[in-house]
C-alpha cells in the first residue's frame, strides 16, 4: 500500500479514475461474507471476531485496485508500474537463489522467521531444497515467477525488448528451484492463455509478418524450456517429473482424503456456507480454494465471487492489459484447485496490482481524465 502510495505520488495523479463496477460489485461480496457468517451461526458454527477479518481483506485488496487503477490513467503510466512489478519479481529471483545455494549462510539467519516449517530444507545442505522467496512455503512462492514470465512476455509484446524473453528464462529456472507442480502449470497455463488471446488478436487484424515473427519467438520459447527441463540434473526436477502421475502420487493422493472434511462441512449448508468458521478446528486443511470458499459462502457466494473478477473486467477497453489479467485469472482459475491465491496476503494484492491496471474507460474515468488535461 505505501509503494502504490508512493507511485501515486510520483506519476501525479490528482483524480481517482478506479471502475465503479468492480469497486461497487466487490464491495458488494462483503454482504455474502456477513450472511454466511450469519447461517454458520444459526446452524452452530461458533462466531468469533477473526471471522471478519475477510472484511478487511475486500478493503485492502479494494485499497491496491484503486491507488493502482488511479495511478494509471494512461498506457506510459501503466507500462512504468508494470515494469515496476518485473523488477520487483526479478528480485525475488535473486532471494531464491541465495535461498537454494544457502550463499553466504544467510538462511541460518532469516527463513526461520518467514518459513518455520520450511528451514531444515534450507540448511544443513539438505539434498532436495525447495526455495521460498519471502513467503511460507515454495507452493505459494512458486506464482511470483509464474506471473514474472507472464509480465516478461507482456513487456515484450509491448515493448519488442529481446531482455524479456532472456527474463522468461530467468523466471522458469526460478520456478523449478521451488519443485512447485502447481506453480509450473500455472506458469503453462498463463503464458499459453496470453499467447492465445495474441494469435487472435494479430489475425484479427490480418498481420501476417507480426504472426509469424510472434509464433518463432514462442516457438523458441518452449523448445528452449524443454531442453533446459531436460538438461537440467534431477535435483531441479525430480518432483515435478513424479508428479506426472497423479494416481501414484502421493502428495496428490494426501490432499483429495484432506478434501473429504471439508466436504462435509459444506454439506451443512451448501447454499450460503458455514463463513470463515475459524473457530472450528479442522484435521487438514482444505488445500483445495474453490472447496474452502465453497465451505465458506457457498454455491451462491462462489458464484458472485466468479461474478466479481469476471464480469466487469470483460466490459472493459480492449488491450495488452485485459489480456494479460484474463490470462493471469485463467490460470488462477487451475491453480486454485490444489492451493490457493485469493486468502493470501501477498498474492492476492499482486493479482489487484494487475487488475488495476486493465483500462475501463468508463463514462467516470473519462470526465476525469477531460479535467485533468484541462487543467481543472
Amino acid at each position: 500500500m505505501i509503494t502504490l502510495l508512493f507511485l501515486r505520488s510520483a506519476l501525479g495523479n490528482r483524480r481517482a479514475t478506479a471502475d465503479r463496477s468492480f469497486v461497487v460489485a466487490y464491495a458488494g461480496f462483503s454482504i455474502f461474507i456477513t450472511l454466511s457468517i450469519s447461517v454458520g451461526s444459526f446452524i452452530g458454527v461458533n462466531v468469533i471476531a477473526n471471522d471478519f477479518f475477510e472484511l478487511y481483506k475486500i478493503f485492502i485488496y479494494l485499497g491496491v485496485f484503486i491507488l493502482t487503477s488511479d495511478a494509471a490513467r494512461t498506457d506510459e503510466k501503466r507500462l512504468v508500474i508494470l515494469r515496476f512489478v518485473h523488477f520487483y519479481l526479478l528480485l525475488s529471483c535473486i532471494v531464491a537463489f541465495q535461498q537454494y545455494f544457502n550463499l553466504f549462510g544467510l538462511n541460518e539467519k532469516y527463513v526461520h522467521i518467514i518459513a518455520p516449517t520450511q528451514y531444515r530444507t534450507l540448511v544443513n545442505n539438505y539434498a532436495n531444497p525447495r526455495v521460498v522467496g519471502m513467503t511460507s512455503n515454495p507452493n505459494e512462492y512458486a506464482i511470483m515467477p509464474g506471473v514474472g514470465a507472464l509480465i516478461s512476455l507482456c513487456l515484450y509484446i509491448l515493448t519488442k525488448q529481446k531482455k524479456y524473453i532472456f527474463s522468461i528464462g530467468m523466471f522458469f529456472f526460478t520456478l523449478l528451484l521451488t519443485m512447485s507442480r502447481t506453480g509450473l502449470v500455472f506458469m503453462i497455463l498463463a503464458i499459453s492463455a496470453l499467447s492465445f488471446f495474441r494469435f487472435v488478436e494479430i489475425g484479427q487484424i490480418n498481420k501476417r509478418v507480426d504472426l509469424l515473427k510472434f509464433v518463432i519467438i514462442l516457438v523458441s520459447i518452449v523448445l528452449l524450456g524443454i531442453l533446459l527441463f531436460n538438461w537440467l540434473p534431477d535435483s531441479y526436477t525430480w518432483r515435478i517429473k513424479d508428479g506426472l502421475n497423479l494416481t501414484t502420487n502421493t502428495s496428490f493422493q494426501a490432499r483429495i482424503r484432506n478434501w473429504q472434511e471439508h466436504i462435509e462441512y459444506y454439506k451443512k449448508s451448501p447454499i450460503f456456507g458455514l463463513g470463515p468458521s475459524k473457530s472450528v478446528a479442522f484435521s487438514h486443511s482444505a488445500d483445495n480454494e474453490w472447496l474452502l470458499l465453497l465451505r465458506q459462502y457457498g454455491i451462491v457466494g462462489v458464484i458472485y465471487f466468479v461474478f466479481v473478477f469476471s464480469v466487469p473486467f470483460i466490459r472493459s477497453k480492449r488491450s495488452v492489459y485485459k489480456k494479460l489479467y484474463f490470462s493471469l485469472i485463467l490460470a488462477a482459475a487451475i491453480y486454485m484447485i490444489p492451493a490457493g491465491i485469493y486468502h493470501s496476503f501477498q498474492l492476492m494484492p499482486l493479482f489487484m496490482v494487475l487488475a488495476g491496471l486493465v483500462p475501463f474507460n468508463s463514462q467516470s474515468q473519462l470526465q476525469a481524465e477531460n479535467c485533468i488535461n484541462s487543467g481543472g
